[in-house]
């Protein structure tokens, strides 16, 4: 059966985020990254990922600022175009068409209208030569042009550090092997420098003077010195490796250099005398500066980048930590993909014996766990590296309380070191502690490790269960027990019992759904046993294959009594009811995963095709042929929560991802995953809706909230200084004067608010006193006029006037000035004292510039 719904492979994290050289804005704010098809846009102050370049369908090589417009960036890529954008906006402006893949960009300000670019020598024998063009930037309107390139020189290193301009652009330099080349830009006059058959690695200039910087493999800088009329060399030695790259400061007045010593060198420019910043945690790649002269960013070989201001690292951007950086072997990602149950993240390989818990969700690290305890050191020769403890297998219990690792180490000249370690999750600490340590629990290699599901605990105990098996032909179960000799109150682990068939060697097993079987496979048989008494209940063999069982896995939900086992050519299907092969086909299986929260089961094969079936049937639910990378070395279902759920929408996932997503890792270390294309449609939709104008009817329940929100406003007026808070709250951050020039300010606004407002409870309070004086002395006149016939138009003219002066009080309740007019004239201020008049009139001049001094003395 063919897919319901048309499926698209994305990549959710683990591009390499140190092949080229990071660039900074001409700000120093941000860092320009190439990662995979996209350039990545981080912010230098908290280390975030604020935006994304896309429009390449081919790996972006490198990225340059426009050198006419510093808000704008153009980006090449091996898909033969050069891409120019607004990366404030993350707009494309337009598309420059080269004739060859563009393997590296570069850019100068005293060169404003031109770019820089390697591509292809079609002129090459072999045609993988690269050459050096210049490309003038086309001021013509249109989304996509046409460019001509103009030769520069030949025969040019590939990559971002085999080029580099001096002397504010009066040359360029390139390397190719052991040869150095001057290109002078005024009459396009080519020198070579080639001192000794030593091959170069890295270069870089003086930003005002002619002189050149060159790394080498044996470690050596060559610095060479008027070289425009007749050249001399200084010959430095600090790196016992390969120099990796070398960077002047935007000045000029320091040159830095970084290898795999995994230390940043300092060289004066004058006199090369040296300082230096060790133990940046792994081998360096990459080394740049920011304009402002105060940061730089280092790239490291773990695919992480390192911020740093002077001597002290402020931010530090992590990708999937890549492991195989100076190791040659084909499984550097051992473990393959695990889910944490408690974060949810996703656990692999991190650095030499770490082991790195991935965010997903955000792509990035959450953090790592030191397994061996060990420091990485750099070895004395690239082609021999040093054998490390590395991290082989680890697993978790479903609740998420206990983790089991495996870790080896053998150098094929000493004694291995085999360790099994089972660690508790405290609740306190938010982490796993070392619970137990085993030495040496096998004889061999470890091969397989895996928890009993929680379910499926016997009668008899509630402890939790782990098996192992290895090379040395045996597989053992072990058992978390009390310890009761202990005064300390816990739990440690042991061997329960111990199993083998025949003289085979066990390579794969796995518990069913409930826990009740224990299956283990040996050669090209598959046996079953009771996991509660180690007892072997049955045997399974298909006498038509005799290819070795490379991988077994359980069904669950309605496929619980399924068993999957696949060979290198081969994968049966069977029912352990009636212990009877269900169905068969030919494969050549290389990961096989089952997902938990159904029946469903993904294999890929060697070929690079993923298929998706229904172990009670023989059809295919998905197939995707020929994916981008067919080298798929782990894969992983990945339950969705609720969350996540209601935010995809169900009618927009493929109908196997309705329950889980299902992530796969390849040898570059990419992660991706299978979604369906209306899903990404929608989530590129989302994103696309923040930068699209609003409709007519958004429009006018916008205005309705700013009208809700202004009469909001009018009835909050009386608050101290909510008109000022609301100014700088709604005022962008970029055009805001200093925080010092605004503090007295505000506190002015805070106080002086406050101070009218006493002013105006001290009137209302006056006038009640008023009132109350006048209707108590209306009252008496009233009682007169029952004995005076005369006063009755005294207190009609009396009512009036207090009249008058309650709509006038009312009226120009805000302003001081009438007050003060008002306090002296119409009211009757015969009702308050002295005392009250003098206490009235010092509230009235108070300027608060107490307040202002204090401030001043301040800042």
């Amino acid at each position: 059966m063919a897919a319901y719904r048309e499926g698209r492979v994305v990549v959710r994290g683990g591009a390499d985020l140190v092949k080229n050289r990071p660039v900074f804005s001409s700000d120093s704010k941000y860092i320009f990254v190439c990662s995979g098809h996209t350039v990545k846009i981080f912010s230098a102050a908290s280390g975030d990922c604020v935006r994304e370049l896309r429009a390449h369908d081919g790996e972006v090589t490198g990225v340059v600022v426009n050198p006419q417009n510093k808000l704008q960036v153009f980006t090449g890529s091996m898909d033969g175009t050069i891409s120019q954008w607004d990366y404030m906006d993350s707009v494309l402006l337009k598309t420059l068409y080269v004739r060859s893949p563009v393997c590296g960009l570069f850019a100068h300000p005293s060169h404003p209208d031109s770019l820089f670019a390697t591509i292809f020598d079609e002129k090459s024998d072999d045609n993988t030569r690269l050459k050096l063009v210049k490309i003038k930037i086309p001021k013509q309107a249109g989304q996509c042009v046409d460019v001509v390139d103009q030769f520069v020189t030949g025969n040019v290193q590939a990559g971002d550090k085999g080029v580099a301009f001096g002397a504010r652009g009066e040359f360029i330099a390139t390397i190719m092997r052991n040869t150095l080349k001057i290109v002078f830009m005024k009459d396009m006059h080519l020198k070579k420098l080639s001192p000794d058959r030593t091959p170069l690695t890295c270069i870089a200039c003086h930003p005002s003077d002619y002189c050149i910087a060159v790394g080498d493999e044996k470690g050596r800088i060559s610095v060479w010195r008027n070289f425009h009329k007749k050249e001399r060399r200084a010959l430095e030695h600090w790196h016992s490796l390969r120099v990796e790259d070398l960077c002047y400061s935007p000045e000029g007045s320091v040159l830095y250099s970084v290898g795999h010593e995994c230390t940043l060198v300092e060289w004066r420019h004058e006199t090369l005398q040296k300082k230096f910043l060790p133990r940046q945690g792994a081998p360096i790649n990459h080394i740049a500066y920011a304009p402002n002269s105060q940061q730089r960013a280092l790239s490291l070989m773990t695919n992480a980048m390192l911020i740093q201001s002077h001597l002290t690292t402020t931010q530090t951007i992590q990708g999937l930590v890549r492991t195989n950086f100076n190791q040659k072997r084909e499984d550097y990602l051992p473990i393959g993909l695990v889910i944490d149950p408690h974060t949810r993240a996703l656990v692999t390989n991190g650095m030499v014996g770490q082991l790195q818990f991935y965010q997903l969700d955000e792509d990035r690290l959450l953090f790592s766990l030191d397994i061996t305890g060990e420091n990485y050191i750099s070895p004395a020769d690239l082609q021999q590296p040093l054998f490390h403890t590395e991290v082989e297998k680890v697993a978790f219990d479903p609740p998420g309380d206990w983790m089991a690792t495996v870790e080896r180490r053998d150098d094929k000249q000493t004694s291995p070191e085999l360790r099994l370690k089972f660690w508790e999750f405290d609740q306190l600490k938010q982490s796993f502690v070392l619970n137990t340590v085993i030495s040496e629990p096998h004889a061999s290699r470890i091969n397989c490790l895996s928890f009993r599901p929680s379910s499926s605990v016997s009668h008899d105990t509630h402890e939790p269960m782990a098996f192992t098996t290895s090379d040395d032909g045996k597989f053992k179960l072990w058992a978390a027990a009390s310890d009761d000799d202990s005064q300390k109150k816990g739990r440690s682990w042991g061997c329960e019992s111990v199993g083998f068939f025949r003289d085979e060697i066990p390579s794969c097993a796995c518990f069913s759904a409930d826990g009740s079987l224990l299956i283990v496979s040996f050669g090209n048989v598959v046996t079953t046993w009771d996991p509660d008494v180690n007892v072997l209940k049955k045997t399974l063999c298909h006498g038509v294959n005799d290819q070795h069982i490379e991988h077994v896995v359980f069904g669950h939900g309605s496929a619980a009594h399924c068993l999957i086992s696949a060979s290198s050519s081969v994968l049966n299907v069977w029912n352990l009811l009636t212990c009877t092969v269900m169905w068969r086909v030919n494969m050549n299986v290389s990961v096989l995963v089952a997902d938990t929260e159904s029946e469903f089961v993904a294999t890929f094969d060697r070929s690079g095709n993923l298929f998706v079936f229904h172990p009670l049937e023989p059809k295919l639910v998905y197939t995707k042929q020929n994916l981008p990378t067919p080298s798929v070395m782990a894969a992983v279902f990945i339950p969705l929560t609720r969350t996540d759920s209601s935010s995809s929408g169900g009618s927009h996932l493929l109908p196997w991802e309705e329950h889980s997503h299902l992530y796969f890792v390849t040898k570059g270390l990419m992660l991706m995953t299978e979604t369906s294309q209306l899903h990404q449609q929608r989530v590129s939709h989302a994103d696309m809706e923040e930068r699209l104008p609003p409709t007519p009817f958004a429009m006018l329940l916008n205005n309705q909230q700013r009208k809700a929100e202004k009469e909001e406003g009018v009835r909050m007026q009386d608050l101290p200084a909510s008109a000022n808070m609301r100014e700088m709250l709604q005022a962008p951050a970029h055009i805001l004067p200093p925080v010092k020039s605004l503090c007295a300010t505000f506190l002015q606004g805070l106080l002086d608010p406050g101070t009218k407002m006493l002013k105006r409870k001290e009137e209302r309070d006056m006038d009640e006193s008023d009132e109350d004086s006048d209707q108590k002395s209306d009252s008496e006149e009233s009682d007169m006029d029952m004995e005076t016939a005369g006063g009755g138009a005294v207190n009609q003219s009396k009512d009036t006037g207090n009249g008058t002066d309650q709509s006038q009080d009312s009226e120009d309740h805000k302003d001081q000035s009438e007050l003060q007019a008002r306090s002296g004239g119409q009211y009757r201020t015969q009702a308050l004292s002295e005392a009250d008049l003098r206490r009235l009139a010092k509230v009235s001049r108070s300027g608060l510039k107490w307040m202002h001094k204090v401030f001043q003395e301040i800042y």
